[in-house]
């Protein structure tokens, strides 16, 4: 979950990207107000929700 800072960056995107395409099931999110080094801190509810989310999909298949 990148920060909006973060995800603004095309770098930094086409990076997140890259990684993604390490592993089977990925999903990139942006939680606006989100700073990723305190997201889970600052915002727990909504980073819950989307990792929930993410793992209920995942699991469908």
């Amino acid at each position: 979950m990148p920060s909006e800072e973060e995800y603004a960056d095309e770098k930094i995107r086409r990076s997140l990207d890259a990684f993604s395409k390490l592993v089977d099931s990925h999903e990139i999110i942006n939680i606006e107000g989100s700073m990723h080094a305190y997201v889970w801190m600052k915002l727990p509810e909504q980073a819950g929700l989307a990792v929930k989310h993410f793992l209920e999909r995942v699991a469908e298949h």
